[in-house]
């Protein structure tokens, strides 16, 4: 009986033994990492598309640790905020990529809170477009982007130019169609929100009171712009190539050891984003000169890209209503330029969409700003491609 309390205790020593051996080298290896990971150049990227382009221009160069500022499914940081956990983060951050252009609305703060922080604007030396919103105008002419600028990398945006909205100076002329009917009144409610946003905004139209004087009272277009800039630039497929570009300079000039493995990374990736920019070539070829109305932005980007005639643009956000007087303007440009295409973006919902295609007779696209997914290396071709799709499909 003795000897087997003593060998019960030999076997718990012996377990307790082997126990704190195994802890202690978990310790020591959980130690080693750390300290492997302090070592390691830290790149921190604002928001979803500059990961993606910094996550291909990286690749499996070793030592580099890739960390994103704002979660995949936050979109444009027009108006975000940073967090204490995101000012630690950049605290310890090597190189910060961002886009650049106003995106980043907080950029000043960060370069003045760590002055000695690498920042990368990817956005550095792309002519911006115009935002249409900024200057007030609902009309722009975006010209394409055409094959001989890609082969450099080097993209000329054409100034945008205002054509004169025919409706606004003479609305007794104005001649009613499918898109109003014969109803004086158009009453419908919209909700341009997502599901954390979903007031909806009472909107009575009157066709026939669309006029100067109501369309200004009624409604300012620029209390929605992001700036006199349009920065959403890796909407264009060359604009991007350069993006990417610029990522790789700045990597290298941070990490000069593996600069080599960056600018090969970074061929590979603008490689394939050029036999997409093929494909939308070919559709431009097709598509070049037919109008369209936008609810986005970013889809200014798209228009120049296929050499699209913008005839009509509404921003939607989540934080705003849309007024009657937008909605009137958009039916009235929809009419007036002979538009069967709306590009919009399904994040701000489907009611808007669904009311002008009913009320029109439009086709409405829901094409992918690429601002948020999963951290998927091909995320960015995959949405480009099916935005190349959707195109196709909408203009047969």
């Amino acid at each position: 009986m003795k000897n087997k309390y003593v060998f019960t205790a030999v076997l718990l020593a012996m377990i307790l033994f082997v126990g704190s051996v195994l802890t202690m080298a978990y310790v020591r290896a959980e130690q080693k990492k750390e300290q492997a990971k302090d070592e390691d150049l830290l790149v921190v990227t604002s928001f979803y598309p500059m990961y993606v382009a910094a996550e291909n221009v990286i690749g499996d160069v070793e030592g580099v640790t890739l960390e994103n500022l704002s979660e995949p499914q936050t979109g444009c940081l027009h108006d975000y905020q940073l967090t204490a956990a995101d000012m630690k983060l950049l605290s310890k951050a090597d190189v910060f990529i961002v886009n650049g252009g106003g995106i980043e609305s907080f950029l000043s703060d960060v370069a003045e809170s760590y002055p000695d922080l690498k920042i990368v604007q990817a956005c550095d030396g792309i002519d911006l477009l115009e935002s249409a919103e900024g200057t007030g105008e609902s009309h722009n002419d975006l010209s394409s982007n055409t094959d001989a600028d890609s082969e450099e990398h080097l993209h000329e945006n054409e100034d945008a130019h205002v054509e004169n909205d025919d409706h606004s100076e003479d609305t007794d002329g104005h001649t009613e169609t499918a898109a109003h009917s014969e109803e004086t009144d158009v009453h419908t409610d919209i909700n341009t929100g997502t599901d954390a946003h979903s007031d909806e905004a009472d909107l009575h139209v009157d066709s026939d009171s669309h006029n100067e004087d109501a369309d200004h009272d009624d409604h300012d277009h620029s209390e929605h712009s992001h700036g006199d800039e349009n920065a959403h630039v890796w909407m264009n497929l060359a604009d991007y190539q350069i993006q990417v570009q610029n990522i790789c300079n700045g990597l290298s000039e941070a990490d000069s050891a593996h600069a080599e493995q960056y600018a090969k990374n970074a061929q590979t990736y603008q490689g394939k984003v050029q036999e997409l920019q093929q494909e939308a070539a070919e559709l431009a070829s097709q598509i070049a000169s037919q109008p369209v109305v936008i609810f986005h932005e970013a889809y200014e980007y798209i228009v120049q890209e296929y050499g699209l005639q913008l005839a009509g643009e509404m921003n939607l956000d989540e934080e705003r209503q849309v007024s009657a007087g937008e909605v009137a303007d958009i039916l009235h440009s929809i009419e007036d330029n002979h538009v069967s295409v709306v590009l919009a973006e399904e994040l701000y919902g489907t009611d808007m969409g669904e009311m002008v295609a009913k009320q029109s007779g439009v086709k409405v696209v829901y094409l992918d700003t690429l601002t948020r997914g999963d951290y998927s290396a091909d995320s960015y071709l995959e949405g480009m491609r099916s935005n190349i799709e959707q195109l196709k499909e909408a203009f047969q």
